[in-house]
């Protein structure tokens, strides 16, 4: 049987259809996915990387800060911290433009830390006092804000009271030898 020119036409573009039609549905739809999730996958593992980026930069870091804080003041003498920390409050509070009187609050032991703690109460403004703060929070040495109490002396006035709470950290002198060389040390022994 032959078909006539007619009939092979409608026969070719009847295979065409078929095959351009399978050819959708079971390469083209497949590999769009396939594509999609490539994308996806990629996506996520450059998240990954940033993350992991990220981690070595905060790593550093602290890595940079824990040799800062062995080097400028987490040492094992209680009397060398206590001077230095006692000087480096005042001259925050000179700086800030704060009257500040500073007396010794308590020590106490912590795993492989000694922490000293002060109690300064003084006047002045909320700028002297937020100046102030700011100093103590960016200190090289190891001290750190444990309790804050600001009060109003006048109504209506920027005259204002300043309770404060600093403490500061000493390695145990037999804790030298058992303290992690870097946070990440100290990461390990937590575990």
């Amino acid at each position: 049987m032959k078909l006539s020119k007619r009939e092979q036409t409608i026969a070719l573009v009847t295979i065409v259809a078929v095959l351009l039609g399978l050819g959708y549905w079971y390469i083209f739809i497949p590999y769009q996915d396939a594509r999609t999730a490539l994308r996806k996958d990629n996506a996520e593992t450059m998240m990954e990387v940033t993350k992991a980026r990220h981690l070595f930069d905060d790593q550093k870091a602290a890595i940079r800060k824990w040799k800062q804080m062995t080097d400028l003041g987490l040492g094992t003498d209680a009397s060398a911290a206590d001077s230095t920390i006692l000087h480096s409050i005042l001259d925050f509070a000179q700086n800030a433009g704060l009257n500040l009187s500073i007396k010794p609050d308590r020590v106490d032991q912590e795993k492989q830390f000694k922490k000293i703690s002060y109690r300064a109460t003084g006047n002045g403004s909320l700028a002297a006092i937020t100046n102030f703060l700011w100093q103590v929070r960016n200190s090289p040495s190891p001290a750190r804000v444990t309790d804050l109490t600001i009060t109003n002396r006048k109504e209506g006035s920027d005259e204002l009271t300043l309770t404060v709470d600093i403490s500061t950290l000493v390695l145990v002198a037999d804790a030298k030898d058992a303290a992690p060389s870097t946070p990440a040390a100290a990461d390990k022994e937590l575990q």
